[in-house]
């Protein structure tokens, strides 16, 4: 048995013993556990393309979890959290949570939205509004689209040497050599994604351009995000609706009127929903520093989450930097899974 299976061993171990002492919701107790989900997705879905494995859980897996939920914790909207903060009004025998999703995938109104009715149990999602309607990828679907494509028999040395090329151009330490072969495997591709995180928006449409132009493919049109019927569709059933910025562009790598205006704008087209709108702003990846949440205040936002992991009592030190725990397939994928990482993020570590 080599070192990662005996790891999951002792995972498996230590999260049945958590489970069954109940560990997670007792560590909860006068908390609130808000939780970032991004994507529910089938198995057909992951036999279609890359997704990477920090960004879903499964259908039958977050059933699963929903119903767990509702048995452990109190479950509230994110309105209903932000009332209790305004009242004072908290049972510090309790253990309460909100469940969050960002980004507006589809698969959220498909899979996900289908089980929250199920069990009556709102949600929040934080939309992007540039995508809301549109046929629009994320840049990081982008990318791994296109090196994927490098699996397809008709790319050749050639390419796959300029590909190699242009990737060991981006910031940080990857070394080129791992790129330019026949498949890319996981790891490397969210390097890669994670390195082009530190580029600026148009380094992105740069690497992007020269990516497609390299291997003479195009990003498919499928949409794979909410219209607006189906968010108002989910709005009449119980699901609010934040702000994730228009563009969906990391704000550290904006200038200040482009903050603004991604703040503004996105609240204002938000704002005409015929309801579910809740005035909480979404970090895009997080990112966010001490200037940018005084913009984030100035917008008129009562609020913001990020990525900062952990749980939130009585009266959050941070109203522009709320915690909250991320939830994928990997860490959860089972009830003590999920229970002792619910019980790891709650102390924080």
């Amino acid at each position: 048995m080599n070192a990662h299976q005996l790891k999951n061993v002792a995972k498996s171990i230590v999260g049945e013993l958590a489970c069954r002492l109940s560990a997670g919701p007792f560590v909860c107790r006068g908390k609130v556990a808000i939780l970032q989900y991004h994507r529910v997705v089938t198995p057909d879905d992951l036999s279609r393309g890359y997704i990477e494995p920090a960004m879903y859980v499964l259908d039958d897996v977050f059933d699963t979890q929903v119903r767990w939920l509702l048995e452990q914790f109190e479950i509230l909207s994110f309105s209903q959290l932000l009332a209790r903060w305004d009242a004072n009004e908290w049972d510090e025998r309790k253990a309460y949570c909100v469940l969050t999703f960002d980004d507006g995938w589809l698969d959220n109104y498909r899979h996900a939205f289908p089980i929250l009715k199920k069990y009556e149990v709102p949600a929040t999602i934080f939309l992007p509004t540039n995508f809301v309607g549109s046929n629009e990828w994320f840049w990081p679907e982008k990318i791994a689209f296109l090196l994927t494509c490098m699996d397809r028999r008709r790319v050749t040395s050639a390419q796959r040497n300029r590909v190699r090329d242009v990737i060991a151009e981006l910031p940080g330490q990857m070394h080129p050599e791992v790129v330019g072969q026949e498949g890319i495997s996981g790891t490397t591709m969210e390097k890669i994604i994670g390195q082009c995180k530190l580029l600026p928006p148009s380094g992105i449409e740069s690497l992007l351009d020269r990516l497609s132009e390299t291997l003479e493919v195009s990003i498919p049109r499928e949409r794979i995000t909410m219209n607006w019927s189906e968010v108002t569709e989910m709005a009449k059933n119980g699901i609010s609706f934040g702000s994730h910025s228009c563009s969906h562009h990391l704000l550290t790598q904006l200038n200040e009127e482009n903050i603004r205006q991604e703040l503004q704008e996105s609240d204002r087209v938000l704002r005409a929903l015929p309801g579910g709108y809740i005035p909480v702003f979404c970090y895009p990846n997080g990112d966010n520093n001490d200037a940018i949440q005084d913009l984030v205040k100035q917008s008129q936002y009562v609020a913001a989450v990020g990525t900062r992991r952990g749980a939130e009592g009585r009266r959050p030190e941070n109203m522009y930097e709320l915690h909250r725990i991320g939830i994928h397939n990997d860490i959860s994928e089972t009830v003590p899974l999920f229970s002792f990482h619910l019980f790891r993020a709650a102390f924080g570590f």
